[in-house]
């Protein structure tokens, strides 16, 4: 990259940077809290702030929270909260999930096929969870997360793989695929198949004809068939076929499917080269629209990567800097140093562009 930024433009990418890394301490500090202290706020603790210090049950689990972490509520910690939303804690309503059609409508006893179980496990009162996808401010791109909390037991289903949760039908989940359920109409390809939640909600929907659903797994589909899809109100919209999904996707064009979604993943860190490698071979397909399951965090983990590339190179850092790979990250900035090598910064539109979302997902085949 080569910079020519005005003073005013210099000091707009500072600032820009200083963000960036307060949205990534803001993120590794939920995460110790989901590992470590998910449990650390009880009835106790809410009640001390609720009845003696007469605050919502809301901004009670938010200072509960503070406590736990141990975190002073200092200068450094208000721009953080400013920029984030670290308070912008959310008291869940169960009804609200309890009353959904699969919560509702399917009932999956505790089993084992193979290196697959179902099992059921339970959010305790006030344990808190990231209960949607991250927003981004569309100026700062700030990243804002969205934890919330019960006052009440939670039970939900999962699914396991040789012990590790593999999906999970939690507010989360019900969450991040609301939209997705919305859009899909006409005949649906389903990348992915967990406990069958995605199928089953847009079978239901009049609008959808057909869905195809790809899975790779045997006995993720043998345990989908003998206690989920009989489940199903129009299980005749169904078709599973085992088979790798890049493989099928790539065979995609010419068919009669108009919407696919993608769900091969159960997070950011193993999500990213799916979703690249997905992208890389949705640009040559025709007249079907792609939905991924938390696009916005996997496109927030990109911006990451190019804010580390932009800060490099605005140092000064060199080509030889980009010839080593001790991590994938580490591959994804390498990528995007031979994808923007040449390009001229002369504005912070110029930043902002390179960061922008359409920009990202134009260049994505190319960080391969």
């Amino acid at each position: 990259m080569k910079f020519n930024l005005s003073n005013k433009d210099l000091n707009h990418l500072i600032e820009l940077l200083k963000i960036n890394d307060t949205s990534m301490n803001i993120s590794n500090m939920y995460l110790y809290y989901l590992l470590n202290e998910y449990n650390s706020i009880n009835k106790k603790k809410i009640d001390f702030y609720t009845l003696k210090k007469g605050l919502s049950i809301e901004k009670a689990f938010y200072k509960s929270f503070l406590d736990v972490l141990e975190i002073e509520e200092d200068e450094d910690y208000q721009y953080a909260n400013k920029m984030c939303n670290i308070s912008n804690i959310k008291h869940l309503d169960p009804n609200k999930y309890l009353n959904n059609p699969y919560y509702q409508n399917i009932k999956v006893p505790e089993t084992r096929i193979g290196k697959w179980n179902f099992q059921y496990d339970t959010y305790l009162p006030y344990e808190g969870f990231m209960y949607k996808d991250i927003n981004v401010d569309p100026n700062t791109y700030a990243e804002q997360s969205n934890l919330g909390f019960f006052s009440t037991p939670f039970k939900y289903l999962t699914i396991a793989q040789n012990n590790n949760i593999w999906m999970c039908i939690t507010p989360h989940e019900i969450e991040t695929m609301e939209e997705s359920i919305k859009e899909a109409s006409g005949n649906i390809v389903v990348f992915g198949l967990g406990l069958g939640y995605y199928p089953y909600m847009i079978s239901r929907k009049e609008n959808v004809n057909k869905i195809i659903i790809i899975e790779k797994d045997k006995n993720a589909i043998n345990l989908f068939k003998e206690y989920i899809l009989p489940q199903f109100e129009h299980k005749e919209k169904i078709e599973v076929i085992q088979m790798d999904a890049f493989k099928f996707a790539k065979e995609m064009n010419n068919t009669s499917i108009n919407y696919a979604f993608v769900d091969l993943w159960h997070n950011v860190d193993d999500g990213l080269p799916l979703y690249i490698e997905m992208k890389s071979i949705e640009k040559d397909i025709n007249n079907i629209k792609f939905s991924y399951w938390i696009e916005d965090s996997l496109i927030g983990y990109l911006r990451r990567s190019l804010f580390t590339l932009i800060d490099e190179q605005a140092d000064g850092s060199t080509s030889d800097h980009y010839l080593l790979e001790e991590n994938y990250n580490d591959h994804l900035i390498n990528r995007m140093y031979q994808v923007y090598k040449n390009v001229s910064i002369n504005s912070i539109d110029d930043i902002r562009k390179i960061l922008s979302k359409e920009d990202i997902l134009k260049n994505l085949h190319l960080f391969k």
